[in-house]
């Protein structure tokens, strides 16, 4: 299962006694303001999309409000809203067609398709193979068909080029 889920809340977060805060992006001067236009909002509420995990990276649902704590300029602000939503990833595949792979490839092609059935719509891959060296075989796509497409010709064969570190 896929760790898309965040949580919108409003400025600075306070979690597991670490204290988190989220400052903003200084702002430019906009060329419309030079020339004299203005605009003014009155804003309610800021969503601050946030992902709460675990140790091991697994995310952590169902936290109520009381578990969290906003603050605008050290003075604390009420949470509104908690939700938990889905958002879409960002996912570059690299996957091992070197010749030792030769016995486990059509597994790991069926591991892989079974990855991508799970995507979301807005979800993007890439696709990189190796063996003597790395190939770029999908660039970002929206489309698991297109992945699994690329990867249905490549067989198994030349030398693992990835090396492991013993430091």
């Amino acid at each position: 299962m896929k760790a898309r889920f965040l949580i919108a809340l409003c400025a600075a977060i306070l979690c597991a006694q670490e204290r988190v805060a989220i400052t903003p992006r200084a702002r430019k001067e906009p060329a419309l303001a030079a020339a004299g236009a203005s605009l003014r909002l009155d804003v309610r509420m800021v969503q601050v999309p946030v992902t709460v995990t675990d140790l091991r990276g697994m995310p952590v649902l169902g936290l109520p409000a009381s578990s969290f704590r906003v603050f605008e300029d050290e003075s604390p602000r009420s949470i509104v809203a908690i939700s938990v939503s889905e958002a879409p990833i960002s996912a570059g595949i690299v996957f091992d067609t070197s010749r030792s792979m030769r016995p486990r490839m059509e597994h790991s092609r069926e591991a892989l398709e079974g990855f991508l059935k799970t995507s979301a719509p807005a979800d993007e891959f890439f696709l990189v193979r190796f063996s003597d060296k790395p190939q770029l075989l999908t660039h970002f796509t929206r489309q698991p068909d297109d992945i699994l497409s690329s990867l249905a010709s490549v067989g198994a064969k030349g030398w693992t080029a990835l090396k492991t570190s013993s430091a």
